[in-house]
């Protein structure tokens, strides 16, 4: 089971930018076994990190078609539909300790895309 990122905009986080930032890292590091993907996340394989990266290129891909179709940014969370291979990705986990992090993770995570493709960033 994955978390879904955070994306911490107040330091630069960008929904937009994330699945290509892990895509350059698998087509740019060599002799890795094991990756971290960020707190509280499980130690994944290469091949885990690898397909994180295709999960989060196909959630982008998702909202972006959404906001292209004109539904709004609850609405795309609300049908938010990937495919069966990242059914064991959690988005709406409420991690205890964690509730300042707001909204679940998949509505957080399309209102910050929508947000920048809003603004064009």
């Amino acid at each position: 089971m994955e978390l879904l990122p955070f994306i911490d905009v107040a330091t630069g986080g960008s929904g937009v930018a994330f699945p290509a930032t892990i895509e350059k890292a698998v087509s740019g590091i060599r002799g890795i076994d094991t990756v971290i993907t960020g707190h509280m996340a499980a130690v994944q394989t290469w091949a885990d990190f690898v397909e994180y990266g295709e999960f989060n290129r196909e959630f982008l891909a998702a909202v972006e078609a959404a906001h292209q179709a004109g539904r709004t940014a609850q609405q795309a969370a609300a049908e938010l539909t990937l495919p069966p291979r990242f059914n064991g990705y959690v988005g709406d986990q409420r991690l205890p300790g964690l509730e300042f992090l707001g909204p679940g993770r998949i509505a957080g995570n399309v209102d910050v895309i929508y947000a920048e493709l809003d603004d064009g960033t």
